[in-house]
């Protein structure tokens, strides 16, 4: 009976010591993004947004830093304090731009694994 007691105590103290950041995940453009990442920093907890750009984490009162990523996007991180309410956030996600430099193909050049090769067998 104890047990039963001390476990029904248990659960109530962890539904009421857990709050909920939800949230939607889009681009500069307003369209979603389907199965974005959302760090918490400094823990090892992520969550991962529905195809609806939709996410929701469980965690306990206290401060945190959520930062978002997606493939092709800059990442955006947001400072959320949390308190006995559920808070709600949209991370809006940008266009990574990428430059890259200019590459040029020569005929009869060896090709660099040759060299990793033979390093390798030297020190065999």
């Amino acid at each position: 009976m104890s047990k039963i007691i001390f476990s029904f105590f248990l659960l109530a103290t962890l539904h009421t010591s857990a709050q909920r950041i939800a949230g939607t995940v889009k681009d500069d453009q307003g369209n979603i993004l389907p199965f974005a990442s959302i760090l918490v920093k400094g823990t090892s907890m992520c969550v991962t947004a529905n195809n609806q750009g939709e996410f929701s984490i469980a965690l306990s009162p206290g401060k945190y830093i959520l930062d978002c990523r997606y493939v092709g996007y800059l990442s955006q991180e947001k400072e959320i304090v949390l308190r006995n309410e559920t808070v709600t956030t949209q991370f809006t996600l940008t266009v990574q731009q990428l430059t890259l430099s200019e590459v040029v193909i020569k005929q009869g050049g060896e090709d660099p694994a040759y060299e990793i090769i033979r390093q390798t067998i030297k020190k065999r």
